[in-house]
C-alpha cells in the first residue's frame, strides 16, 4: 500500500526516461497531487512536436516517417505496463504543475510521450479531481496506448468555478501553450482561444472497460470525455 502527497504525482510519479518499467499489484489509495492523485506517467509540459521532414525537437525522436508532416513520438516513457493495480480514494487538485490545462487526474494519468503504454486489469474507484479526469486520463500526444479491461467506478470530477470534465475515463490533447484568457481569471483557456494541440496521437484502444457510477458535475462526460 502506498500513500503520499506530491506536487507531480501523488503516489507513483515516473517522470521521464522510464522505458520498459512495470507498475503491478500495488493498493495505492489516499494520495494527493497535480498531474495526477495516484499514478503520474510523465508530466503535462512538453516541447513542441518531432515532425518528420523539418525541424526536430530536442532531444528529436525514436522514430522516422518517410512521410513528410507527419508527427513523431515524443518516446518520453515507452512501453509502461500498469496492470492489476486498486487505485482508490486519491485526488488531484489539477492545474498547478500544468497551468495549460485543468487536467488532473484523480487517479491515473499517461501523458505526452508515454508511447505504447498499457493500463490494463485496473480497480479506478472513488478518486476525486477538482480539474478534469477524476478516474483515468490520457493528456497529450501518445502513440499507441491501450486502456483495456479496467473497472473504473464512482469516480468524481468536481470544482465549485470552473468545468471539470470526465468523470471515469479523459482523453484530450494538450495546447502547445498556455494562451491568456479572456473572461474570469481562473478559468483556462481551451483551444478555442488559441493554438490548436496536437491530439491525442494515433492507435489507442479503449477495449473491455467496465466504467459505471462517474460523476462530471460542473461538465460534460461523466463517464467518458473526449476533448481537445
Amino acid at each position: 500500500s502506498i500513500f503520499n502527497c506530491s506536487r507531480g504525482g501523488g503516489g507513483i510519479f515516473a517522470l521521464a526516461w522510464a522505458h520498459n518499467l512495470e507498475i503491478a499489484n500495488n493498493r495505492i489509495h489516499n494520495n494527493q497531487g497535480t498531474v495526477a492523485g495516484g499514478i503520474a506517467i510523465g508530466q503535462g509540459e512538453h516541447a513542441d512536436g518531432n515532425i518528420a521532414g523539418g525541424i526536430i525537437a530536442d532531444p528529436g525522436s525514436c522514430e522516422t516517417s518517410a512521410i513528410a508532416g507527419t508527427q513523431l513520438p515524443y518516446c518520453f516513457d515507452r512501453f509502461v505496463n500498469v496492470h492489476h493495480n486498486a487505485v482508490t480514494q486519491n485526488a488531484s487538485e489539477g492545474d498547478e504543475l500544468f497551468s495549460a490545462t485543468p487536467s488532473g487526474a484523480g487517479g491515473v494519468a499517461f501523458c505526452t510521450g508515454a508511447d505504447n503504454y498499457q493500463f490494463n486489469y485496473n480497480w479506478v474507484c472513488g478518486n476525486l479531481t477538482t480539474g478534469d479526469g477524476a478516474g483515468v486520463s490520457q493528456l497529450g500526444f501518445v502513440y499507441n496506448g491501450r486502456i483495456e479491461h479496467n473497472t473504473i467506478l464512482f469516480n468524481q470530477a468536481t470544482n465549485p468555478t470552473t468545468p471539470s470534465n470526465g468523470g471515469g475515463l479523459l482523453i484530450m490533447s494538450a495546447p502547445d501553450t498556455d494562451p491568456t484568457c479572456p473572461g474570469e481569471p481562473d478559468a483556462d483557456c481551451s483551444h478555442a482561444y488559441g493554438t490548436v494541440g496536437d491530439g491525442i496521437g494515433p492507435g489507442l484502444v479503449i477495449n473491455a472497460n467496465l466504467i459505471m457510477g462517474n460523476a462530471a458535475e460542473a461538465g460534460a462526460g461523466g463517464g467518458m470525455r473526449f476533448q481537445g
